[in-house]
């Protein structure tokens, strides 16, 4: 006999984490001192870290996923990044 699992999605949520909030708060005094001092990160060091700051963010862009059987709804990230 098989076991029936219930997998409940569970939306993960980056702005509760130590590190994101680290990063939030803390980034942009940072590059902010850095062109202070004449200086700037790499682009695509930049572009990890603006990534990184909207992964997970559903204010970002999501998709409404409805099940056409039971039309039970599921919010899941848009990849911003998608067809670019």
């Amino acid at each position: 006999m098989l076991a029936t699992h219930s997998h409940t999605f569970k939306r993960h949520r980056p702005e509760q984490t130590i590190l994101y909030q680290l990063v939030e708060h803390h980034y942009p005094e940072f590059l902010k001192q850095l062109g202070h001092q004449g200086k700037s990160l790499p682009h695509h060091v930049e572009k990890e870290f603006e990534e990184f700051l909207r992964c997970g963010r559903l204010e970002h862009g999501f998709l409404r996923v409805v099940c056409d059987d039971c039309k039970h709804e599921k919010l899941v990230q848009r990849d911003f990044n998608f067809g670019a």
